[in-house]
């Protein structure tokens, strides 16, 4: 499928919002709870999103720019939002997100606005176990 730019940051504009309708006002047990040892509760998932937004994305389109298919992905610490989503609210951690991806969706636009059909199109391999082209 080929990428449109306009309806990814239509989607990337919207996923706060979504979440924030579905998570902001649940009780604690409920946002915390995950379905098993190797699963993350709501409010892990949107830790994660946190990190992602403010470590990772914006890198990795620049790699994929800059190198596309002829480089790994540098590494992406998964956990990176455990220390520092300790003690938060669900409402604090989504007006976090929030406030990421507004500032980043305009940002990445920036980043490939200008660039040719072709490198837009550039693909590169994630560099963790089980990782897929993008």
């Amino acid at each position: 499928m080929p990428l449109d730019l306009e309806e990814t940051k239509t989607l990337l504009r919207r996923t706060p919002d979504v979440l924030d309708v579905l998570l902001r006002g649940l009780p604690d047990p409920w946002v915390h709870e995950d379905d098993s040892p190797d699963t993350w509760s709501s409010f892990e998932v949107v830790g994660h999103l946190i990190e992602a937004e403010e470590t990772n994305w914006i890198p990795r389109v620049r790699h994929v720019i800059a190198v596309g298919e002829s480089a790994v992905f540098p590494p992406f610490d998964r956990f990176g939002f455990v220390e520092k989503s300790k003690g938060k609210s669900m409402a604090e951690m989504l007006g976090t997100f929030k406030r990421a991806r507004v500032a980043r969706v305009p940002r990445h636009s920036r980043e490939v606005r200008g660039r040719a059909a072709t490198d837009r199109s550039r693909r590169s391999v994630g560099g963790q176990p089980g990782a897929k082209v993008v």
